[in-house]
């Protein structure tokens, strides 16, 4: 090997290195690091329709992230995505996935959340889908066909009306009976027009027999007070009887006087039937056998 080719290669070499130094130089001045500047999380959708790989998930409207993976697991849809560092969600961060455009483009809107407490990466967010604009069409057809059922419906009604108040004989019967009502409202005025006077009359006798009624209620007065001042002085003399009848009751009860003992002595009681049981068998005797009757009228 020759002096040139050695020379070539140590200039190679030293241009190799001092270019490797300036990269490095340049790299720590500006503080690049080369950690991974995303992280990964799990969103549970029950349907995905229209959404696919490589779909932008946006925060506010600004993308932050993308989808990496759509899998089906039992009744729901797991979708895998990349999210930016600068991404804080929170305890309460909930996701939407809405349509981009006309033609069904989809794209993940989350929501970061208002709690204090930070979400764990390791868990997963629950999201729920807007209806696209195919859905929209077919929710709005059917609110079409009930529109045009109830107008069907109101529109019969109204031919039903229409049919009813064109019938000549239905508005010949209205104006009878709207003359009817007239010719009886006439009539009831007339009445009360006539017996206007009889209620006048019978107003102003009943004023006059109030009156009177009045008159008499005041010279009574003075007699109803009095009698109810005999009234008092009756009842205050039946309440002295009854308060000595209680007395004599008393006495009675305890065996003093004559008809105490009667009633509460049986020596009393024992004599008295006694006697009666003899007067008993003076009866009869006089009955059976007669009676002699050795009558003087004069002396001898």
């Amino acid at each position: 090997m020759n002096d040139t080719k050695v020379l070539e290669i140590k200039v190679g070499i030293t241009i190799l290195v001092g270019l490797t130094l300036f990269v490095l130089a340049i790299v720590w001045l500006k503080g690049i690091t080369f950690k991974p500047n995303t992280f990964e999380t799990t969103i549970v959708f029950r349907n995905t329709a229209g959404l696919q790989i490589g779909d932008a998930v946006t925060v506010s409207g600004l993308k932050v992230g993308k989808v990496t993976d759509i899998e089906l697991e039992a009744d729901s849809v797991i979708v895998s995505v990349s999210l930016s560092n600068s991404v804080t969600l929170q305890f309460d961060a909930s996701a939407t996935m809405t349509t981009v455009d006309f033609f069904g483009g989809k794209r993940i809107e989350l929501n970061t959340g208002r709690s204090n407490k930070p979400f764990e990466k390791s868990k997963r967010l629950y999201g729920v889908r807007e209806p696209d604009l195919t859905e929209l069409t077919s929710q709005l057809r059917e609110i079409a066909s009930d529109v045009k059922g109830t107008l069907e419906k109101v529109d019969s009604v109204l031919i039903g009306v229409h049919s009813f108040v064109g019938d000549k004989s239905v508005i010949a019967s209205l104006k009878k009976a709207i003359f009817n009502l007239d010719s009886t409202t006439a009539r009831l005025k007339n009445i009360v027009n006539k017996s206007d006077t009889k209620i006048d009359s019978i107003l102003t006798r009943l004023a006059t027999s109030t009156r009177i009624l009045r008159t008499v209620i005041a010279k009574t007065d003075v007699r109803l007070d009095t009698t109810f001042d005999n009234m008092s002085h009756i009842t205050a003399s039946i309440e002295n009887v009854t308060s000595s009848l209680d007395s004599i009751v008393s006495k009675v009860r305890r065996g003093e006087g004559n008809l105490g003992k009667m009633v509460y002595d049986e020596s009393v009681y024992l004599r008295l039937s006694n006697a009666a049981a003899q007067f008993d068998s003076l009866i009869t005797l006089i009955r059976q056998q007669g009676m002699k009757v050795d009558l003087k009228l004069f002396g001898d």
